[in-house]
């Protein structure tokens, strides 16, 4: 058995680990990190969009993605803010009734002014 003193010890050494564990923490990304691994997945939801063709399920994929894209930029501002307002001009032409098609590839030109597209999305 541990004596008093050794248990408190313990428990000390125990309770400033704990602490040292939580003030540690992941450096916040730069705005730059951030566009590239939104640009990542709008450039994969491109890609899977152009398959798919159906007006309604793209719109309901680009709506999520458009959830993430808004607290991104308004965290970060910046090119994030023109990659979330592009979206949401995909979605207004979607929901106006235009060929998904063309408004894809009009939002993949004013995607890829901005975030160029991965070399090896798809594979």
């Amino acid at each position: 058995m541990l004596s008093p003193v050794s248990k408190t010890l313990v428990c000390v050494c125990l309770s400033l680990l704990t602490l040292a564990g939580c003030t540690g923490g992941a450096p916040v990304p730069t705005e730059d990190q951030m566009l590239q691994d939104s640009g990542r997945v709008v450039w994969t939801f491109i890609d899977e969009a152009k398959k798919e063709r159906k007006a309604d399920v793209i719109q309901s994929k680009l709506s999520i993605m458009l959830e993430s894209l808004d607290a991104q930029a308004a965290a970060s501002g910046g090119k994030l803010v023109e990659l979330r307002d592009a979206a949401k001009t995909l979605q207004s032409e979607l929901q106006a009734g235009e060929k998904p098609a063309d408004s894809l590839q009009k939002f993949a030109d004013s995607v890829s002014a901005l975030v160029p597209e991965p070399q090896n999305l798809g594979e």
